[in-house]
This record gives structure tokens, sequence and C-alpha cells, in this order.
């Protein structure tokens, strides 16, 4: 949410990841947080490269 200006939560695939049946909202937040801090490492989160 920092790294879009709240803009994430708008994105229709972020909110299907998040409301994937199988693990909890919290959960899913979590693995697309982790998701995000890999990117950012590695230098694909402004890119398109990050899945």
């Amino acid at each position: 949410m920092v790294v879009s200006d709240g803009k994430a939560a708008d994105l229709p695939e972020v909110r299907s990841f998040i409301q994937e049946k199988g693990a909890s909202p919290d959960a899913r937040v979590k693995e697309l947080i982790g998701h995000t801090v890999d990117a950012l490492r590695s230098g694909n989160a402004f890119n398109g490269a990050a899945s």
C-alpha cells in the first residue's frame, strides 16, 4: 500500500489474490507483502517482472 500509494487495493489481480480460497485473507496479505519485498529487493517491482 505504501509503495502504490494505496492503489494496490484497487487492482483486480490483488483483490482476487487476497480473496482466493485455501488461505485466510490475513495469510494472503502476508504472502503478498513477501512477494512485494522480494520484487523490491530484486529490482523487479517497477518493470512488471514481479510475480
